[in-house]
């Protein structure tokens, strides 16, 4: 058994399927996803494929509700250490953090939200 089996194998087709989809539309742009080209990136039949997901509607809502759900996780993960950082209610109230501001300058909240040790 190769490196490349062993690791599909570990990975619920359900998973490699959305992980497929993900890959199509990012090579080859959301007017090309199909289910057929994300069965062929997934290693799976289309008949596997339609198994987890009957419709190409039914993958793409996994695909949001997954990336959503991503998201969330890393928000959540972002927050704690937002709220340790010094000065971090004016950061977000004025889309700066003024503990990184040069002279005159600053630097926009999307870019320090969520670093750590601040």
């Amino acid at each position: 058994m190769s490196l490349e089996e062993a690791s599909t194998e570990s990975v619920p087709v359900y998973e490699r399927i959305l992980t497929a989809a993900e890959n199509v539309v990012t090579r080859d742009g959301v007017a090309n996803l199909s289910l057929d080209a994300v069965a062929r990136e997934a290693g799976v039949s289309k008949g596997g494929l339609l198994y987890h997901f009957p419709n190409k509607s039914a993958l793409v809502t996994a695909i949001v509700e997954r990336l959503a759900s991503h998201c969330e996780s890393e928000q959540a993960k972002a927050v704690p250490r937002v709220r340790r950082s010094r000065g971090h209610s004016l950061a977000l109230m004025y889309g700066r953090d003024r503990s990184r501001a040069g002279a005159g300058g600053s630097t926009p909240s999307y870019c320090t939200l969520g670093r750590g040790g601040d």
